[in-house]
């Protein structure tokens, strides 16, 4: 599951960089990540 979610974010970055929309993407790639970090630590708990 976890390498669906990093392998559809790489697909969805390539494809926002082609159409020239990096800044707005970067910042939900961010906080997507931050989110992704703070679940999967409640998963281990």
């Amino acid at each position: 599951m976890r390498h669906t979610h990093n392998h559809f974010n790489c697909v969805l970055l390539r494809n926002y960089i082609i159409n020239g929309e990096t800044n707005m993407f970067s910042e939900i790639c961010i906080q997507f990540r931050l989110y992704r970090i703070i679940f999967s630590e409640f998963q281990e708990m």
